[in-house]
């Protein structure tokens, strides 16, 4: 255990939490559940965060790396074999591949057995912490790409958790914040003000302080309104012909329809776009 990384520590929970729901879920016969649990875990923990959370242990060489490489083939000889039931030709060529790293694995993914993740280490903590972390990352990046700045741009940030807890886990994983959201971390401090041309991202244990520069920022925050005032107008259009009873009374169905849909896709992006202004304008 004193090997492993953080990150390590996090997806090896995570991955034991998902494989008994998805055994549950297989023999209650909720077979798309558990699809959707193996699919969210695969795609959106460990491929989307893990492997590139696993790059800083990797490259530092020694017991650390070779702790996250034994991690990389147990994560993913779990989930292969977890898989197998529902794609079986291309997990048995996947696992084929790192068969000869797993000790004690038999000649074919169809003879081993289904993982139920009572083998899988718990660590509850670190596994809290990297929630929290992960959650600031996602904030930064969302703002990040909703402003339209470079992802090699390295930016100013300022975290103010909303718990000492959060506080000590976000101080504690640092550099993870900095490697992979790209920023300067300036501060985590729990009485953090925001600072001048900043944007926020509101998280559930922390918010993120991002500076993006007073001209950035009114210039994205006058794009919005605009884009807000005309998405008002095409809806208000839109509404005015739903209402209109001689359009309901001649048009085809199908047309209505797509005349409803359209309303309540012109709703939903209003609704982002105050979203947006909010956290730029808070």
């Amino acid at each position: 255990d004193r090997d492993l990384s953080p990150a390590d520590q996090w997806i090896l929970t995570r991955l034991g939490q998902t494989l008994k729901s998805v055994h549950q879920a297989i023999m209650e016969y909720r077979f798309n559940e558990a699809a959707l649990e193996l699919y969210q875990f695969t795609w959106h923990r460990f491929c989307d965060w893990y492997l590139e959370l696993a790059k800083g242990a990797l490259s530092a060489g020694g017991e650390r790396a070779r702790a996250t490489q034994g991690v990389i083939c147990f994560v993913l000889d779990r989930v292969l074999r977890a898989l197998h039931p529902f794609m079986p030709f291309v997990t048995e060529e996947l696992w084929q591949r790192i068969r000869p790293m797993l000790n004690g694995a038999k000649e074919s993914i169809v003879v081993e057995q289904f993982p139920t993740g009572e083998d899988c280490p718990i660590f509850s903590e670190e596994a809290k912490a990297m929630e929290v972390v992960l959650e600031v990352i996602g904030g930064v990046r969302a703002l990040r790409s909703q402003l339209r700045i470079p992802p090699a741009e390295v930016l100013d940030v300022v975290l103010r958790p909303h718990s000492k807890e959060a506080m000590e886990r976000l101080v504690r994983h640092a550099d993870d914040v900095a490697r992979l959201a790209r920023v300067n971390l300036c501060a985590v401090d729990q009485a953090a003000s925001r600072p001048v041309g900043s944007a926020v991202a509101v998280g559930q244990d922390a918010d993120a302080y991002v500076v993006v520069g007073v001209e950035r920022l009114e210039a994205e925050v006058a794009r919005l309104r605009k884009e807000r005032e005309k998405m008002a107008r095409d809806l208000e259009q839109v509404q005015k012909k739903l209402a209109n009873e001689n359009f309901l009374a001649k048009a085809r169905e199908e047309v209505v329809e797509a005349e409803r849909e359209k309303a309540e896709a012109m709703g939903a992006a209003l609704a982002r776009i105050a979203d947006s202004l909010a956290t730029l304008e808070a």
